[in-house]
């Protein structure tokens, strides 16, 4: 998946249990995770509040998980791990700007596996009989179909 407004480009790499993830990571000439990550581009409206968004997430007492977040112009990008749900980090996105009396825009950068937008949809619309194969785009792909 490209971002090509964050000159970024990010890849989920899936195979079979058979293949090594370190040999696949040795040939890639890139940063490698061992399991998905998440990465969101948080656009704060106002965009003062970036540094201070930036300070409650990588500062002491933010979520655990955040592999790594850079102000890029007016966007925070964030990558975290599976573990810490991207309900958790728009929540706290989400009380910080209360003090600003702000919004923010959310962009996903980074391909995820369906079972993790199953999970995300499923919280977001509380709807827990969501899963795999009732996305439709899903369905889509492994029937072929464009």
């Amino acid at each position: 998946m490209s971002a090509p407004a964050f000159g970024r480009a990010y890849a989920l790499v899936q195979g079979p249990d058979s293949v090594d993830p370190a040999e696949v990571a040795a040939a890639i000439d890139a940063q490698w995770y061992d399991e998905a990550i998440t990465v969101l581009a948080i656009e704060p409206r106002p965009a003062d509040a970036l540094p201070h968004l930036h300070a409650m997430l990588c500062g002491p007492g933010g979520p655990s998980g955040i592999l790594a977040a850079e102000i890029d112009g007016k966007t925070l990008i964030v990558e975290s791990s599976p573990r810490t749900l991207p309900q958790l980090i728009l929540a706290a996105v989400n009380a910080e700007l209360h003090r600003w009396h702000g919004t923010f825009i959310t962009t996903v950068l980074a391909p995820m596996p369906e079972e993790t937008l199953a999970a995300i949809a499923a919280a977001g619309l509380q709807t827990p009989e969501i899963v795999t194969d009732r996305i439709l785009e899903s369905l889509l792909d492994r029937a072929r179909v464009e």
